[in-house]
């Protein structure tokens, strides 16, 4: 079936584009995407799409003007420039030093209008920058004045390293608007060529980063200046490169899109991640493929696999040659004063171009893709193996913002068994096995000091005693080996400052919680963040009192996960196990829980709780109740699923709760309207429902029940059975 036949029945037949199911698009409440664009459509429909959306450009290309209304999506405005006019303002590229010493490059514009330097949010942040305190009020950038967020140093330097200067500015949210506001294509200007442009890219549209004020300019302008045509920019000499300005002509056209989908997520119905047994998407399969065309082993055991990179990188690498000369530029000033470091560093890489890990690349071909890798090296004084350690940084960023480590994942093997010797032997073919292609096992922790007495001091994770109360990172949480118990650190920090949308944000997120054991605080914060946003304030301005007051107990409240202990041990897998799971739901936000009953090694009974998902209520539309309950019925289904293949076991005996009996009752009818689709879902599931009656564990949760000390938070984790099974 061709493209334009399966648009055309799907539009005749009144489908929805992104759940094939026969309702209105506006009406459809399904979060799944596109898997090949992530398009507001379903996969099966991404070609017929792509080619609509052309025919649709195409048509409208003469005029200008805002983009049709899009249901349920982020607004959307186009531009179309045609034959125009765009001013070309002074930009440059300059490298500007991190706290750690390395250096990253920056998009600045010099303004002889400007009194004071000025640097953004974003910039500081990725600099590590330490701010001191200054209240200033900017004005004359953008609309209205801009509050500053302190002041900063900055060590600034030639993309070509040959001048250097030291200034200071002030932090804003932000500093201008993309420069040029339109991209568009180089031209062959005679004066122009041969000369060491200041902003290599000064035709790609990009953010500002760093402004530089008049003392700046009146430091670094030169004598030279070049006059082209008309309609050419003019070119003048600084001591950072030349710089261009003036009028050029433009052929462009553009699309600038507001998202702030990512953000809503927080309260938009959604599901769990689908069963890693679903077909592969096209990226998925060209990485297996790839895998097995590029894989070998060497004669030496080790294996080597080519690099996976993802189609069309070479557009999306962006430049990264200067940025790596710069790095190096100071590692060999690094050298000239530590002699013995310069002869490790030096020992070591002539060791790595003998054994064949690298080669010195002649007669490179500037025009193919590339990516310079920065490196630079660190000193471990305390470390058991090697002092010095070479750190190629894969996670610098080029001009593109884009990064090597983006395509790559590896973790830390976790396992284990259900006795020290069924241990003590998988260890040992785990260390022979992976051995054998040249990795070595390090870092070892276990449990049972009995399991790491025959290892040597450099295989261990770090010499520690059992009896302390040592943990180790696992996961993103804290694992204690002596007591087998994972805890949290609290991460938020503590402060009596007026609270912004922005900070509220920022303090939310790094709440850590992979398996929902918080979710009686996490939900909290994340209603509480639904409140801030629902008032529609701007980012930087401060949340109204009731908020804050609010903000101030849930930070008291997560003191208290310092204190807050998970055990590990949810029983032996050769034994029964059983799933009771929960679901719930209030006006406000729906939930589950799941956990695991089973019996220890003296046969007593214990329960775990393995995990809990929440999900606030949307905001754009009212949902009633008994919805909302399905909408947690089918989550928990979805969650049990997931529970059941990270087990492993097949002697389990599942139990899923709802105190709705409307949900059982759907559940057995399978007809609901348009979401029909979820009830079909669920009625062919193996896993059973049940009634429940009283405050479940996912009533916990949707009504924050949260215990204020640690002892009855105890009653979240654990569940106490004694009743019938009834029924739905």
């Amino acid at each position: 079936m061709t493209p334009d036949l399966q648009m055309r029945i799907v539009t005749q037949s009144n489908i929805c584009k992104n759940c094939l199911f026969s309702h209105d698009g506006n009406e459809c409440t399904s979060t799944k995407r596109c898997k090949s664009c992530q398009g507001n459509h379903h996969t099966i429909l991404h070609e017929a799409c792509m080619q609509s959306s052309k025919h649709q450009f195409s048509s409208s290309s003469s005029t200008s003007g805002p983009s049709a209304k899009t249901p349920n999506k982020q607004p959307n405005a186009n531009h179309v420039a045609v034959d125009d006019e765009e001013l070309l303002l002074t930009t440059l590229s300059i490298n500007v030093r991190c706290s750690d010493g390395t250096y990253i490059t920056l998009r600045a514009l010099l303004d002889q209008g400007s009194q004071i330097s000025l640097i953004s949010e974003n910039a500081v942040q990725r600099l590590g920058l330490q701010r001191r305190r200054y209240n200033a009020s900017v004005s004359g950038i953008g609309s209205g004045a801009s509050q500053s967020k302190g002041l900063v140093s900055i060590d600034c330097q030639s993309i070509y390293g040959d001048y250097n200067f030291t200034t200071e500015a002030l932090v804003l949210s932000r500093v201008a608007s993309n420069l040029p506001s339109v991209q568009f294509k180089k031209q062959s200007w005679p004066h122009l060529q041969h000369l060491q442009l200041a902003d290599p890219e000064y035709n790609v549209s990009k953010p500002i980063d760093l402004l530089l004020d008049v003392s700046i300019y009146s430091q670094i302008i030169m004598d030279g200046l070049i006059k082209g045509p008309s309609q050419a920019p003019i070119a003048q000499q600084t001591a950072l490169g030349w710089i261009l300005s003036g009028n050029v002509r433009t052929f462009n056209c553009h699309i600038v899109t507001n998202n702030i989908s990512d953000l809503s997520k927080y309260w938009e119905i959604e599901d769990v991640e689908p069963s890693s047994s679903s077909s592969l998407t096209s990226e998925e399969q060209y990485c297996e493929e790839f895998y097995q065309q590029t894989t070998r082993r060497l004669d030496t055991g080790r294996y080597e696999v080519g690099i996976p990179m993802k189609p069309e990188y070479e557009n999306q690498l962006g430049s990264s040659k200067s940025k790596a000369i710069a790095q190096f530029k100071q590692l060999e000033r690094k050298m000239c004063n530590n002699l013995l470091f310069s002869e490790s560093y030096k020992s070591f890489m002539s060791e790595y171009q003998q054994l064949g890990h690298m080669c010195k690349a002649d007669n490179v071909d500037e025009s193919k893709p590339a990516f310079y890798l920065p490196h630079h090296g660190v000193i471990k004084l305390d470390s058991t193996t090697t002092k010095l350690r070479v750190v190629f940084n894969a996670s610098s960023k080029s001009s593109s913002a884009s990064t090597l480590r983006q395509s790559f994942y590896m973790d830390d093997l976790l396992g284990g068994t259900n006795t020290i010797n069924q241990a003590r032997e998988l260890q040992h073919q785990l260390i022979e096995m992976l051995k054998g292609a040249g990795m070595n096992l390090r870092k070892w922790s276990s449990n049972d000091p009995e399991l790491l007495k025959d290892l040597s001091s450099d295989q261990l994770n770090s010499p520690f005693d059992f009896k302390c109360s040592e943990s180790k990172k696992t996961l993103g949480l804290r694992w204690n080996p002596s007591t087998d118990t994972f805890s949290f650190q609290n991460p938020v920090q503590c402060r009596n400052q007026c609270v912004t949308k922005r900070q509220l944000l920022s303090e939310i997120s790094k709440l850590f919680d992979p398996l929902g054991w918080l979710s009686p605080l996490s939900i909290r914060a994340k209603l509480l963040f639904q409140n801030a946003w629902s008032l529609k304030l701007s980012w930087d301005e401060n949340v109204p009192q009731s908020i804050q007051d609010d903000w101030i107990h849930l930070r008291s409240d997560l003191n208290l996960i310092d204190q807050f202990i998970i055990p590990r041990y949810i029983g032996n897998t050769n034994q029964l196990y059983q799933i009771h799971a929960f679901c719930d739901a209030s006006d406000k936000a729906y939930a589950c829980a799941v956990y695991v009953v089973s019996k220890d090694h003296k046969g007593e009974c214990i329960s775990r709780l393995a995990v809990a998902k929440t999900k606030l209520a949307p905001l754009a539309k009212k949902v009633s109740l008994p919805r909302l309950e399905l909408c947690g019925a089918l989550l928990l289904a979805q969650l049990i699923k997931k529970v059941m293949e990270s087990l492993s076991n097949e002697n389990v005996e599942i139990y899923a709760w709802t105190d709705s009996m409307i949900v059982l009752g759907w559940i057995k009818e399978t007809s609901i309207g348009g979401n029909n689709s979820w009830l079909i879902e669920l009625s062919q599931s193996p896993i059973s429902f049940h009634h429940h009656v009283g405050i479940t564990y996912g009533q916990r949760i949707t009504r924050q029940i949260v215990p204020l000390g640690v002892s009855r938070h105890r009653s979240y984790l654990t569940i106490h059975y004694g009743g019938r099974v009834q029924n739905g």
